[in-house]
């Protein structure tokens, strides 16, 4: 009697507590179950394909890029400028960001590496082969 009324109840509770955690309006209740509906969500979302990037934004990044690269090429030429180490670490620093950024829009894996000249490097070589242009 135990087995059988434990088969019924316990397909009938963890249902329950997956509705109850998907569901939007009962709070006490997804505060219970809402760490399971966290993981399944975050399974989920890992098998769907993620949609492409806007292009429009791919072509914003790729001009602010573009900008960046010849500003950085400016101060490398310029040696007279004032505070240009600040400058320069500065937009090299934006640079990088910038092109992690890319690296995430075009899906190319982004150089988990400490030194920044190499890890540039990989990310410029791998959008490059991946089409970008700036």
């Amino acid at each position: 009697m135990f087995i059988y009324v434990a088969l019924c109840a316990l397909p009938a509770v963890v249902f329950g507590i997956f509705f109850a955690a998907l569901s939007p309006y009962d709070n006490r209740v997804k505060r219970v179950g809402g760490w399971v509906a966290d993981r399944v969500r975050a399974v989920l979302d890992r098998w769907r394909p993620q949609p492409p990037p806007d292009p429009f934004e791919v072509l914003s990044v790729q001009l602010r890029l573009e900008r960046l690269a010849h500003e950085i090429a400016e101060l490398e030429a310029n040696p007279a400028r004032w505070a240009r180490a600040h400058h320069l670490r500065a937009a090299l620093t934006a640079y990088d960001d910038l092109l992690e950024e890319a690296c995430r829009m075009a899906g190319a894996p982004i150089a988990e590496m400490e030194v920044r000249p190499v890890r540039r490097l990989l990310e410029e070589a791998e959008l490059r082969s991946r089409g970008w242009t700036w």
